[in-house]
């Protein structure tokens, strides 16, 4: 599924420049279903994909699969991989995390806040 919608992605585009390429909806469309379809079937395997194809960008995959950066990504896939809880408050990162099965380590901010209030650390100067 992954190698076949590939192969359809890029016959798609094959013969386009990008200026050709950005005016043609159906082709965009297309290419973007082929891309969700890739992306799904990526998330399935988990760990596996990395292991079969380890010269296959995944980080940028996953960036592009929760539509994040590719430094929240890698910060997403070292906290899956190394089953450790995310520390993020960033509200696209909390939502890619529980998609994906990563706990978060602070599972809910504060009431009415976009972020938890931490007590000083003991050994802070005042």
């Amino acid at each position: 599924m992954i190698v076949d919608n590939i192969d359809r992605a890029e016959q798609f585009t094959k013969s386009l420049d990008a200026k050709t390429f950005g005016k043609n909806d159906q082709i965009i469309f297309a290419v973007k279903y082929a891309l969700v379809i890739i992306s799904e079937a990526t998330a399935k395997l988990g760990d596996t994909a990395a292991d079969l194809r380890p010269d296959i960008p995944w980080g940028e995959i996953l960036a592009a699969q929760q539509r994040l950066s590719l430094y929240d990504a890698a910060y997403l896939e070292l906290s899956r991989r190394c089953e450790l809880p995310l520390a993020t408050f960033n509200g696209g990162l909390r939502r890619a995390a529980t998609a994906i099965g990563v706990t978060l380590l602070y599972p809910r901010p504060a009431p009415g806040h976009g972020a938890q209030v931490f007590p000083p650390h003991p050994t802070a100067k005042p």
